[in-house]
């Protein structure tokens, strides 16, 4: 794997709006957050305009995408917000960057980034950063991330080895694992089925999340991976907070147990509630393609690299 330089002081980051457009107010507060960090946000002031439900037809987003992760003097590329249209950019990205750039950034989001974190993963080998986007978490009041955390893995030193503060509910049991981490959005994941893009799993920790799906609906995207044989060669399952991910509030079943009857018998641990992507507790940063372990035993998931968290 490639890891970008750590962020530091007077670090370059390019601001990107490759999904949805955003809201100016919430844009405004996370560019300053990350100027309060002592880093230098880079925007180009466009992406606040619906073409349809992406912000911007795909072209200039593809172009502003490309100049940001090709852009030498950058450190970092932080998408904006979700919502849609990730996907839609990766086969102009493949045409005017076929080869990674030279330099290697950290490249932060979440959501209908996942595509793009998985494309960049997958296909450079690029480390990534499931992480808070600028006119999401970073722009509401508070902040809606675990911002000490965001930062200091950014930076290279994360402030602590376990990723949750508190335990995670255990699905299904098993030894802990110690494997690289992949993962995002569910449905996201899902639509890559099939295409340049299908998500590797093999040997890897899976980190799952989504909102607004109803259990049913989990059960069939599951069953989507399941049956592209997805859970076959997989290290580890660890969901997100599934917000909202409920079909009627006296449905008579939790979402938990929703997820263990869909994965209860794969052959790996699968834990749940890891508060990153859409949750309701601040949200942590994930570094995809790094490694992790996963015990069900302490219900913990573990930071175990040496460049990020170096012993």
């Amino acid at each position: 794997m490639i890891y970008p330089p750590p962020l530091a002081a007077g670090s370059r980051i390019r601001v990107v709006v490759p999904a949805s457009p955003v809201k100016l107010p919430y844009m405004e507060r996370g560019l300053a957050w990350l100027a309060a960090q002592g880093w230098q946000p880079v925007w180009s002031g466009r992406g606040t305009v619906a073409h349809f439900y992406t912000a911007g037809p795909d072209d200039e987003r593809a172009a502003e995408l490309v100049a940001a992760l090709g852009d030498a003097e950058a450190d970092a590329v932080w998408c904006a917000r979700g919502g849609y249209g990730c996907a839609r950019l990766l086969p102009a990205l493949d045409r005017a960057l076929p080869r990674p750039p030279a330099r290697p950034k950290a490249v932060v989001g979440c959501s209908d980034a996942t595509a793009l974190l998985i494309h960049l993963l997958q296909r450079w080998g690029w480390v990534v950063f499931h992480g808070p986007m600028v006119a999401g978490d970073l722009g509401r009041d508070p902040v809606g991330a675990d911002a000490a955390y965001l930062a200091g893995l950014l930076a290279g030193a994360p402030p602590r080895d376990t990723v949750s503060v508190e335990p995670l509910a255990v699905l299904r049991t098993g030894p802990a694992v110690t494997a690289p981490l992949t993962g995002g959005c569910l449905s996201v994941l899902a639509a890559t089925l099939g295409t340049p893009d299908e998500w590797d799993t093999r040997g890897r920790i899976l980190f799952l999340e989504d909102t607004q799906i109803k259990p049913y609906q989990l059960d069939r995207l599951l069953g989507q991976l399941r049956a592209a044989g997805k859970f076959d060669e997989a290290a580890g399952v660890v969901f997100g907070e599934m917000t909202g991910c409920t079909q009627h509030p006296e449905q008579g079943y939790t979402i938990q147990a929703a997820l263990g009857h869909a994965l209860g018998d794969v052959g790996c641990p699968v834990l749940f509630g890891l508060p990153s992507g859409h949750c309701e507790r601040p949200s942590l940063a994930l570094a995809l393609g790094a490694g992790y372990r996963l015990d069900p035993d302490a219900g913990r998931l573990y930071l175990e690299d040496d460049w990020l968290c170096p012993r």
